[in-house]
């Protein structure tokens, strides 16, 4: 956990800051609490009226629109110069980060700020002056590099006029024919190359003026070839590169840190729109975690040097204005994406994560239990960890649920002996689905039962820390009892109305009796919504048998055909490397579906409300750059 943060079952305690600073000191507040990602802004606009006029609030200045466009001028540059790279979807998933990010401190960054536009330009210029020159060259002697020419031979002579460069397709054999009917003597040689045609015109020079007509009238675009190009087109593409390839090493490193500290500039520019003002005096409004308060008060006073005041206090405005920052609960990180996909918990409510996560893996683990599966989904787990994982952290985080699914499937897989539909022979340690199902039913039933009970202990928590007595007895308790008695009555057997079995239904009928007292009649209703509840987890033990039975069809298949003279055993290791795949994928994605239905469904619905405000903190967003530490720097 970051900076001593203590778990709790509701997102982190925050407190109110408020600063008074001088418009000096502006900017140096902003880029230190930006570094830190410590302080959520309240927009000043939004409390205009309770000021009565005293604070002016900011709109947005050219400023912002000036370093806008310069990041667009950026952003063109790395096209340009092909800083980013051009990933396939195999390479988007599996190939790892190649550039490591480039360590810089605070002066380096400041300094390129200062001289951002001069930069820029500079590197413009040399761009249009090579790259962009140098482009459609390239494409031309691409075109022509299995010709045997050199460079001199497409150059005009005193006698032979060579004329070189592209037109639309569909004009070249309008161009041919004028050429041969108004020139006299003309050879051309054109190459495919989609829709435009790469074009070497060859005539004399006296017929110079008509050609030149003839060319304009058709829409060739001429290329002119460099006097420092020589030899074959493969000895001109490599001068070529090597002139893009050391324009690009030249300036990456500046023009990779401009992009970030650019980034960050506007992202501290639009924050000041955030802010309001009396005179020079600016006044900031935000949100900030209780165990990072002293933190921010003191970033607040250094890179003001002592000229502004702050002022923390607890929460004095309603709820859901307070936005909502989860904890960082080592092992359940990563499934916040899933958390959050459905909704984010308002600042008082219970964080559902590491609820989530644990119910999830299980889910997932039961639907697809086979030890084949799990390890391939380990495998991509891993793969994706190592490759797309270094590039984003969603990809990261959904890497990690992967190699916990993966742990899962394997684990039940050994419980209930599955290896590829039973190709390998194991030892039945729990029960199998396939052979058991009535058995595997009753256990998924127990899991929703069990599921379910959980989250209305939550809700129960809930409403007792709002003092919700009446939902708690109408709701919760009820519930509970019903589950109580009907759990008696379904495991014992005994129906009748005697022993056990009026224990069970006396439960059963106390659970009714306040079902009514807190719901009225129409809280009868909820019995058929926790039946249908219950019911729902029988999908745990229907899919699962899908899968189980779906593998053992293919083996059967296998079977029948690997008996074929010669091509037998072949036909049967490709349909059974296919049919393994297609488990895969069709399992991944409808565990997944299912498993996140019976918790946004079947158990969020017992206890979370949503609709929080995300804890968005003013952050500096690095992609290329980390921050030098001072005992590196120093």
């Amino acid at each position: 956990m970051k900076r001593n943060q203590l778990p709790t079952l509701t997102p982190v305690p925050m407190v109110k800051l408020r600063a008074l600073m001088l418009d000096s000191y502006v900017e140096p507040i902003l880029e230190a609490l930006q570094e830190e990602d410590v302080i959520h802004l309240v927009d000043e606009k939004e409390r205009a009226s309770l000021w009565e006029g005293m604070i002016e609030p900011i709109e947005a200045s050219a400023e912002i629109r000036r370093w806008q466009n310069l990041l667009l001028r950026i952003d063109r540059l790395f096209s340009e110069l092909e800083f980013r790279e051009e990933l396939g979807l195999l390479d988007q998933l599996f190939k790892p980060r190649e550039r490591e990010p480039l360590e810089v401190s605070f002066d380096e960054e400041e300094q390129l700020l200062n001289e951002a536009e001069g930069l820029v330009d500079e590197v413009e210029r040399e761009v249009r002056g090579r790259v962009v020159r140098y482009r459609s060259i390239r494409d031309f002697l691409w075109s022509i590099r299995t010709l045997s020419v050199r460079m001199d031979e497409l150059r005009s002579s005193r006698d032979v006029l060579v004329k070189i460069g592209w037109a639309p397709a569909e004009n070249l054999e309008g161009l041919e024919n004028e050429l041969q009917v108004r020139s006299g003597f003309a050879t051309l040689y054109a190459s495919e190359e989609g829709r435009r045609r790469y074009i070497v015109i060859v005539t004399l020079s006296s017929h110079e003026g008509e050609t030149q007509r003839i060319l304009e009238k058709y829409g060739l675009e001429e290329i002119v070839l460099p006097e420092e190009l020589s030899g074959d087109p493969d000895r001109a593409l490599r001068w070529i590169d090597d002139q893009v390839n050391n324009l690009s090493r030249r300036h990456e490193r500046r023009i990779l840190i401009l992009y970030d500290a650019v980034q960050a500039k506007l992202a501290r520019l639009r924050s000041v729109e955030r802010l309001g003002r009396i005179g020079r005096v600016y006044t900031m409004e935000g949100w900030v975690p209780q165990h990072r308060a002293e933190e921010a008060r003191t970033l607040i006073e250094k890179a003001s040097e002592g000229y502004a005041t702050v002022l923390l206090s607890p929460v004095d405005e309603p709820v859901s204005n307070v936005p909502s920052l989860l904890t960082e609960r080592r092992g359940f990180s990563s499934f916040r994406i899933l958390a959050e996909m459905y909704d984010v918990p308002a600042y008082n409510e219970i964080d559902p994560t590491p609820f989530l996560a644990v119910s999830f893996t299980i889910f997932v683990g039961l639907m697809s239990a086979d030890i084949a599966v799990g390890l391939t989904v380990l495998l991509g787990g891993l793969l994706i960890l190592r490759g797309a994982g270094t590039r984003s952290e969603n990809m990261k985080s959904l890497a990690q649920i992967l190699l916990w699914i993966g742990l899962s499937s394997i684990f039940f897989g050994f419980l209930t002996g599955e290896f590829f539909g039973g190709l390998i022979p194991l030892p039945v340690l729990w029960m199998s689905s396939a052979e058991q199902p009535i058995e595997f039913l009753m256990v998924a039933i127990v899991v929703g039962i069990v599921h379910i009970t959980s989250g209305v202990f939550l809700g129960m928590y809930n409403n007792l820390v709002k003092r919700r007595w009446r939902r708690i007895v109408g709701e919760q308790i009820s519930t509970l009892f019903l589950f109580a008695g009907g759990g008696i009555l379904a495991f014992t057997g005994q129906f009748g109305f005697e022993g056990i079995g009026l224990v069970g239904y006396s439960i059963v009928f106390s659970g009714l009796g306040l079902l009514l007292v807190g719901q009225g009649l129409s809280g009868l209703l909820d019995i058929t919504r926790l039946l249908s509840s219950v019911i729902s987890y029988a999908r745990l033990m229907a899919i699962n048998m899908a899968s189980a039975w779906m593998i053992r069809t293919f083996i059967l298949v296998g079977d029948l055909i690997i008996g074929t003279p010669i091509v037998g055993l072949a036909l049967t290791a490709v349909l059974l490397i296919f049919a393994h795949l297609f488990i895969v994928f069709i399992s991944t994605f409808s565990t997944f579906a299912h498993s996140l239905r019976l918790v946004y469904v079947e158990f969020y619905g017992r206890f979370f409300n949503g609709g929080g405000l995300e804890f968005n903190p003013l952050r500096k967003e690095r992609m290329y750059t980390t921050l030098r530490t001072a005992g590196v720097e120093g």
